[in-house]
């Protein structure tokens, strides 16, 4: 009798032992689901709030505010949702009506990251100091905005010299009356030149050195 109590004492362990990964991994799995249901309702939720956000200041008539909205989605790597998800669509209506339009650069001027990385360059300290020359190839001349994202997120007050230089190249756009046939993608100083409708060279130059020199100032 003692034996087969033990043994049954045994096989239950046994099963339990068995049972209690199985029971682990399904609590990983509903926990990993919910993770991502709230991610994704997050996501969702940030993209409803930046394009309400940018909608209504668009209504303003005063484009320089957009960039208040623009740069810090865009160094939490949401330039894309804002760029096609909501300029590009405006400015390809204004585009189709004017032939051109300032909706493709309110968000993808190279000049303030441009202004950003070379305050990095000549002042910066360290690893920033070193990479930020191979940065501004990556960013200026490549279109790749995001290799300056990291540079602002680690020292967060270079976001307002990012704001302050957008807006005053989004102003400088609107002074010529600048704009672009179609939506820079990537936002490189090539592609800027190559959707440059005759006319408009000036104001589009125009446009990024002013970004590029308030923010380096700004930034330094």
């Amino acid at each position: 009798v003692h034996g087969g109590n033990a043994f049954r004492r045994r096989r239950a362990g046994q099963e339990g032992q068995e049972e209690l990964p199985a029971f682990r991994k399904g609590v990983n799995l509903k926990g990993g689901g919910n993770f991502r249901r709230l991610l994704h309702g997050g996501i969702e939720f940030a993209n409803e709030m930046i394009t309400s956000m940018i909608t209504s200041l668009v209504k303003t008539g005063f484009l320089p505010l957009l960039s208040v909205v623009n740069e810090p989605a865009k160094v939490l790597f949401l330039n894309n949702v804002i760029d096609q998800g909501v300029y590009y669509p405006l400015g390809m209506q204004q585009a189709a009506e004017a032939g051109k339009s300032i909706f493709f650069m309110v968000a993808s001027n190279p000049g303030a990251g441009l202004g950003l990385l070379l305050a990095f360059s000549f002042f910066g300290k360290g690893n920033s100091k070193k990479t930020a020359p191979g940065a501004i190839i990556i960013h200026f001349l490549g279109g790749i905005h995001e290799i300056y994202f990291p540079y602002v997120l680690m020292k967060p007050l270079m976001i307002f010299p990012m704001i302050i230089g957008s807006a005053c190249g989004i102003m400088v756009f609107e002074f010529f009356g600048a704009g672009l046939v179609a939506g820079p993608s990537p936002g490189s100083i090539f592609a800027y030149l190559a959707l440059t409708p005759r006319g408009n060279f000036i104001g589009i130059l125009a446009g990024v050195v002013t970004a590029t020199v308030i923010s380096f100032l700004l930034a330094s």
